[in-house]
């Protein structure tokens, strides 16, 4: 028995990626985007679903959208070095997943865009 297929429903921040690629699309500077648009199979029973889809003029451009707060300092155990370091939503599962899917599909464009908690967006591409 197969279960039951989830609908998947965007979480806040994905919400405020898709406002802003909404603004883009209604000045051209995007052709269209679509959310959980497209799953890729990576190996069996493994699949990789990013969060967006932008689709511009030439190309196509697959997102994981993540949340990345402040900076704090932070003291090494181990060296006793102080050091910055920022928080990210991003796991480690779904970052190897990212990159094995950049690897395979390398003719796409793939990257993070990371909420940052100034209310700005950073993109990081990964191939």
């Amino acid at each position: 028995m197969k279960p039951l297929s989830v609908v998947s429903k965007m979480n806040s921040i994905e919400e405020e990626f898709a406002w802003m690629l909404e603004q883009r699309k209604r000045t051209g500077e995007i052709v269209d985007y679509a959310f959980e648009a497209m799953t890729f199979r990576l190996a069996d029973r493994t699949t990789y679903t990013p969060d967006f889809v932008i689709v511009h003029l030439d190309h196509f451009e697959l997102i994981d959208v993540k949340a990345r707060g402040v900076a704090e300092t932070v003291r090494s155990k181990t060296t006793g070095k102080v050091r910055k370091q920022q928080w990210t939503s991003k796991r480690d599962d779904a970052a190897v997943k990212m990159k094995v899917a950049a690897d395979r599909f390398w003719w796409m464009q793939w990257a993070y865009y990371y909420h940052e908690a100034d209310g700005r967006w950073t993109k990081e591409e990964v191939n």
